[in-house]
């Protein structure tokens, strides 16, 4: 039963993305609260304890709150059979997805000028690879680039993995040295642990600025993908990545050819507690990879109701149909809206999964 007990944080401070004081009601874990935290607020936001309650009564307390706070935000974990015990009025965001690259890469992907320019930058820094093969080696991997790239670019919103999964499993990983003038300056790890194999983790050289703008971090995906393209493999698993279009990783991995897989580790509910102009705000920014009826589709929260994308703007549906959904909608954001049935009922389907 303790597991049915929330605890239900509020965080108040100027919206990003229109400089007025608001409110959000979160229940998450502490990680995901500080990346969504930064995400919805501007610098000097404030966080607080407001109660912990009963899963099904976490409703009820965003109602009893003044002032009013705009949305509810809670995270439960994908397969979790209390999700059930929550009324139909949340919205569902993959919050982490998994994700997969076929090999050899498809020619959309190599003949897009992202990539392209990856491969122009490798070349220009005169990268090389070396297959690691002491265990001392994979220590210093982790101790000085793989913790101080997760740290450093995530802040208190990282997550990294522990230097004994690493160790443990040494015997089913791969590490990857990416050198330049003979000396390592990133590397990335293979792991062999499932049934296809997974780039796990990279690192960059006490993420040394200068390393990162030479695009070492494109030689570590392009040496990872022609290790295993090279060891006969057809397909390749990407890990986790968060599920909203704006997040950065879920972008670059894309320019690599990335398509969702599955929903995994947690959603997102989300929930209008009061709507508003600034609930509209929030909601834009909140575009994303959704699970809806049990399917993995593309939404676009806009408020140009009246957009044709094919027509107004052609770039709309390759921009924001992400590989591997099953559909691509629009809810629009013109009128007060609800995630109920009813509401739900206003999506605009704009293209279904032949696109992919």
């Amino acid at each position: 039963m303790k597991s049915l007990k929330v605890e239900v944080y509020e965080t108040r401070g100027k919206s990003r993305f229109t400089g007025n004081s608001i409110s959000v009601l979160f229940a998450t874990k502490p990680k995901s609260l500080h990346y969504l935290g930064n995400h919805f607020f501007e610098p000097g936001h404030v966080t607080r304890l407001v109660t912990k309650c009963w899963l099904w009564r976490i409703s009820h307390v965003s109602r009893t709150i003044d002032p009013a706070p705009t949305l509810l935000l809670l995270e439960m974990g994908v397969g979790n059979k209390k999700l059930n015990l929550l009324g139909d009025d949340f919205l569902k965001l993959c919050f982490w997805v998994r994700g997969e690259i076929d090999l050899p890469l498809d020619q959309q992907v190599v003949k897009k000028k992202d990539y392209k320019e990856q491969l122009r930058r490798i070349r220009k820094a005169g990268f090389e690879v070396e297959l690691a093969r002491d265990i001392t080696q994979l220590e210093n991997f982790y101790n000085n680039m793989y913790l101080p790239l997760v740290l450093g670019s995530h802040g208190e919103s990282a997550n990294p993995m522990s230097k004994q999964s690493f160790i443990e499993n040494y015997e089913k990983l791969d590490l990857l040295l990416i050198k330049s003038q003979g000396q390592a300056v990133a590397g990335e790890l293979v792991a062999y642990e499932k049934t296809i194999p997974e780039l796990r983790a990279l690192g960059v050289k006490d993420r040394d600025p200068n390393h990162l703008k030479s695009g070492v971090i494109g030689a570590c995906y392009h040496f990872g993908l022609q290790h295993l393209l090279k060891k006969g493999y057809t397909k390749v698993d990407l890990g986790p990545t968060r599920g909203l279009f704006s997040d950065g990783v879920l972008k670059y991995k894309r320019k690599w050819g990335m398509r969702a897989a599955e929903p995994t580790t947690s959603f997102l509910l989300i929930k209008i507690v009061n709507w508003s102009q600034e609930v509209n705000a929030l909601l834009g920014n909140m575009s994303g990879i959704y699970e809806i009826e049990s399917r993995m589709v593309s939404l676009v929260f806009s408020e140009n109701t009246e957009l044709n994308p094919i027509a107004d703007d052609p770039t709309f549906i390759e921009y924001n149909f992400y590989p591997g959904t099953e559909a691509l909608y629009v809810f629009p954001l013109k009128e007060q809206i609800e995630f109920s049935k009813s509401g739900l009922s206003r999506l605009r389907l704009i293209q279904a999964d032949s696109f992919n």
